[in-house]
């Protein structure tokens, strides 16, 4: 798990109305029991300074800011998260996360967005395990158009472009190029935001930093990966809404087509309010994702979530989040003849929040988070407790 998303878990205080521009600032410390994700069967004496855990803390400030021009809008949130930890000296660092975007409208029956991301942060240590600071960077430009053909009846075309890069040269053999292409359609309920979809989605991945050495490793330039899904973001009464996507994947390699994957994945999200006070989050998944490692391009991820909130008073709402997912690590590009059968991890997240708003503009937040991860990988195991307390104040 990367650092940065633990920090960034502090939610927005609420914007005063009428705000356009709101800039926030805050704090943030965070506990790990486990900074590495190492096995515990590992020796202490392994570890920096012979200790597993760290403690980190920092400043948090960023603006959000929303303009109207006729029926155009445009939307600019940008943060920027200072980290220093009291062990590891050297994982310090500034994370820096924005996007920006318009959502426009032409006539009657043509709308959709256009813009930009930019993320910078520390890697994640879950799969890497080293202890090794890298800084990650992802951008990405995106658009989307949508056509009404009939009154409840749209067809949807989308285009994003993404690139992740590694700064330390062990990690940049994981350099990914992404191109995305969506074409689909859906139909909406009569009067409400409720549709159903049928969506295709071509995704090529290049790895540009991975070469063929002769005798040593073989090539591994990327993979090509067509989804057809249906969609579904529908709400069947005041408490119910059920969302997501459900379909067909096929993911071919540009080489070593040996490990090509054909099979059913989706994710489908129901959420249920049976009060005014409590409610119920849940959802099944069965998704691919790219990996990075010398065994593996990609993982198929398959599990479960259920999440229960409940608001106190107004000011005050707890929740928790129970996550099972069984990780198969596949793709097997060829770099290292480990012979061992593909590695499985099953990994099982607990996490209890709370969040105080004694004002409109203040947030203070907190989270316990519990995580274990059972492999049969050599000395893969972990158990990881992590605390993060945070506090913000909006303008």
């Amino acid at each position: 798990m990367a650092v940065v998303p633990l920090f960034c878990w502090v939610t927005q205080a609420n914007a005063l109305d009428g705000d356009r521009i709101r800039p926030f600032i805050g704090v943030v410390g965070t506990y790990y029991s486990n900074l590495f994700y190492t096995d515990d069967r590992i020796p202490p004496n392994r570890f920096f300074k012979g200790v597993q855990s760290d403690f980190s803390y920092g400043l948090r400030g960023g603006i959000a800011a929303d303009y109207y021009l006729s029926r155009q809008s445009f939307t600019l949130n940008a943060t920027a998260t200072q980290s220093q930890f009291q062990t590891n000296g050297a994982l310090d660092n500034i994370a820096y996360n924005a996007r920006g975007a318009m959502n426009w409208v032409i006539g009657s029956n043509w709308d959709g967005d256009l813009g930009a991301t930019f993320a910078e942060s520390l890697g994640s240590f879950v799969d890497i395990q080293a202890k090794q600071k890298n800084p990650r960077t992802t951008q990405s430009v995106f658009g989307s158009a949508m056509y009404r053909v009939f009154y409840d009846w749209k067809l949807r075309a989308a285009l994003t472009q993404s690139t992740i890069e590694n700064g330390a040269p062990a990690f940049r053999a994981g350099n990914i190029e992404s191109t995305v292409m969506d074409l689909g359609s859906r139909y909406y309920s009569k009067g409400g935001d409720s549709f159903l979809g049928l969506n295709f989605k071509d995704t090529a991945v290049r790895f540009p930093n991975r070469v063929f050495i002769p005798g040593v490793s073989k090539v591994d330039s990327g993979f090509h990966q067509y989804d057809l899904q249906g969609t579904v973001d529908w709400r069947y009464s005041g408490e119910t809404r059920l969302s997501g996507s459900l379909g067909w994947t096929n993911f071919q390699r540009d080489e070593l087509s040996q490990r090509d994957f054909t099979g059913l994945t989706g994710r489908l999200n129901l959420n249920y309010v049976w009060s005014g006070k409590s409610s119920l989050n849940a959802s099944v998944f069965r998704e691919l994702g790219p990996i990075e490692n010398t065994v593996s391009t990609y993982v198929l991820t398959q599990g479960f979530t259920v999440g229960p909130s409940y608001s106190i008073t107004g000011k005050v709402i707890v929740g928790a989040n129970y996550t099972f997912s069984q990780r198969k690590f596949l793709g097997d590009p060829g770099f290292v003849v480990h012979g061992h059968a593909n590695r499985v991890d099953d990994m099982q997240t607990l996490s209890l929040t709370m969040g105080y708003a004694p004002a409109r503009n203040v947030a203070v937040n907190a989270a316990l988070t519990q995580a274990m991860r059972h492999s049969n990988a050599v000395f893969s195991n972990y158990s990881a407790t992590t605390l993060t307390v945070s506090g913000q104040l909006t303008f």
